[in-house]
């Protein structure tokens, strides 16, 4: 695959009619993606506002980087804990169930001392009792209720 990104910044908002609806608007940002996949070319442009005055650069980095963070968090999410495959809907118990997935991440991606990855982990904790307790932060010898 073949991409090239460009970045275009207009600090000029005051003409805008709308402008005002945003509370600290101080910039547009318009970012074009040219790919080429197998002889394929797709363009996209994409338009964000900014609450302060940013470089091409800096949008550029800003917009991959956001992106970045939601695909990685994604990907763990369902190779780790299988997050696509679940099936609960009723009430609140999916955005409960996600949440707790989200904390249950968070905890394991801090024993690094263990070197493997956090689908590993997450079956380690399952299998020790000794490494769920040190990722929750419990005491072994903290009596159970």
């Amino acid at each position: 695959r073949d991409e090239l990104r460009r970045a275009w910044v207009s600090f000029e908002v005051q003409g805008i009619a709308s402008a005002a609806r945003w509370d600290g608007l101080a910039a547009f940002v318009r970012i074009q993606s040219t790919r080429t996949l197998k002889q394929v070319t797709s363009v996209e442009d994409r338009c964000f506002i900014c609450s302060r005055r940013v470089s091409a650069i800096e949008a550029l980095d800003a917009v991959r980087g956001h992106w970045s963070i939601e695909n990685e968090l994604h990907w763990v999410l369902d190779v780790a804990f299988r997050d696509d495959d679940c099936r609960v809907r009723a009430g609140n118990a999916a955005a409960n169930f996600s949440a707790v997935r989200q904390l249950a991440l968070s905890l394991l991606k801090q024993r690094t001392e263990a070197k493997s990855g956090i689908k590993n982990r997450r079956l380690r904790a399952g299998w020790s009792e000794e490494f769920l307790l040190k990722t929750i932060g419990v005491s072994a010898e903290t009596p159970s209720i």
